[in-house]
């Protein structure tokens, strides 16, 4: 087992031992660009800090943006995570800090991002709409965390320095 430099008690420990793979690719045509991507993160057993049975994390996605004028954009993407693992063997907790979606569980999302810049200042707003599918009992939102829906919307500004 190893200790990382946040503690023990870090929730996210186990992936400290992780194995990350990713593939991804950019294309750019004038005001267009695409960006699709692949990852997968395999977390072995660490019993010394009580983490007895690996897990993994897989995900992809695809990022679309375009200029329609010099200072407003529309960005776009659609993103899907799946989480191994089986409810009960302890390893919970691991897998929702690295994922925040508890194991043996698939998400997907859709976001919406325009955007709104002129010199130093910007305006940027998102909407995204994001489900899974997770075991019995468990999920990721709501009141109770057991909720398996999220829609979310946000407002953004400042300047860029």
């Amino acid at each position: 087992s190893t200790t990382n430099t946040y503690g023990a008690g870090n929730i996210a420990d186990g992936a400290d031992d992780s194995t990350i793979y990713g593939l991804i690719y950019t294309y750019n045509h004038g005001p267009l660009t695409i960006e699709p991507y692949l990852q997968y993160m395999r977390t072995p057993a660490q019993p010394g800090i009580d983490l007895n049975h690996g897990f993994s994390n897989y995900g992809g996605a695809v990022l679309a943006s375009y200029s329609f004028t010099p200072t407003f954009s529309l960005t776009g993407r659609v993103e899907y995570l799946g989480v191994s693992g089986h409810p009960g063997l302890g390893q919970e907790s691991y897998a929702s800090g690295v994922t925040d979606l508890p194991e043996d569980s698939h998400a997907w999302s859709v976001t919406l991002t325009p955007t709104y810049q002129a010199g130093d200042f910007f305006l940027r707003g998102e909407l995204s709409y994001v489900t899974a599918s997770c075991p019995t009992g468990l999920g990721f939102s709501g009141a109770t965390g057991q909720g398996t829906t999220q829609l979310r919307g946000l407002i953004e500004t400042g300047f860029l320095l």
